[in-house]
């Protein structure tokens, strides 16, 4: 570093390659060997560090999107399922949004940047966006913007493939945050429907509405989740949302009902227990069959 900083500064390429011999191409699931494989990249990337910043911030840059790319490169055939390389990916992720701040880009170009690596996807190791960027207002309203328009049916690809539904989950993901900072729970209704296929998704739309005392569209979207709901425990989740459901819009005997038919179709100890929990839940309200119950039981 000495030698650099009196005689010449480092070429971009030169840097490179201390990359590639810090984190060298190794088949390695000894723990043993891992541990020490990830020590002794930690301590040449604390000198490539001290190196880097005598580079452009244009340079800085590119050196660090290369070694996030190394990293991800180079764990296809090491075994850190100890996490030995945490301290290292650590350092990395920070550098690179520590830059991301410095770099002279415009708003437009840094959200288009966010936006990219979302859509994209092709690192399984890399800062976590939006969270770990520090984006100024308008930067930030562009991305969302960008994420919006990544999402308009003529840019998605076959729904069905499980590539292209992580892909709307990660668009997805900063516009619901968004939204639900915003109290704008129609817009996450919309933005939760983009994709949704399991029972689950329905149901998650269908608590929204419940939420939100749209009772209508809380029925409609369980009516889906019922639809496609095969499993047993799929089926039971369908049904505690439609007797909240029927709480929600005064109907205790409907709710008594359904839970009843529920207790019928698969009796066991714990479902009378709920059962006979539930009917003391509703005796203030509403007073289901007794007889008929204990004669059950």
């Amino acid at each position: 570093l000495n030698y650099y900083q009196k005689e010449a500064k480092p070429s971009l390429a030169e840097v490179k390659k201390r990359i590639t011999k810090a984190l060298p191409k190794k088949s390695i699931w000894d723990w043993h060997q891992v541990r020490d494989y990830f020590d002794d990249a930690l301590l040449k990337f604390e000198n490539i560090k001290l190196l880097s910043q005598l580079l452009t911030l244009d340079d800085q840059w590119k050196l660090w999107i290369v070694a996030i790319e190394r990293l991800n490169f180079i764990l296809e055939q090491i075994d850190d399922s100890s996490g030995d390389r945490f301290e290292l990916e650590t350092l990395i992720k920070q550098t690179i949004t520590q830059l991301f701040i410095q770099l002279d880009w415009t708003d437009q170009g840094k959200a288009e940047w966010l936006v990219k690596q979302l859509d994209e996807n092709t690192l399984d190791i890399f800062p976590d966006i939006p969270e770990h960027f520090e984006l100024t207002p308008e930067v930030n309203r562009m991305f969302l913007h960008y994420c919006e328009q990544a999402l308009a049916p003529g840019n998605n690809k076959v729904k069905q493939m499980d590539e292209e539904r992580y892909r709307l989950e990660q668009l997805k993901t900063p516009l619901l945050k968004h939204a639900r900072e915003s109290k704008n729970w129609k817009e996450e209704c919309r933005l939760l429907a983009l994709g949704a296929y399991q029972y689950d998704d329905f149901l998650e739309i269908s608590q929204v509405c419940l939420d939100n005392a749209e009772m209508l569209d809380a029925e409609h979207w369980l009516i889906k989740a019922k639809k496609v709901a095969k499993k047993g425990y799929e089926v039971s989740q369908c049904t505690q949302l439609e007797i909240t459901l029927c709480l929600a819009q005064g109907e205790e005997a409907k709710a008594w009902r359904i839970s009843w038919r529920n207790f019928v179709h698969s009796p066991s100890y714990r479902a009378y227990k709920a059962l006979n929990d539930f009917r003391k839940e509703l005796a203030a309200s509403h007073t289901p069959n007794q007889e008929t119950f204990n004669q059950y039981v």
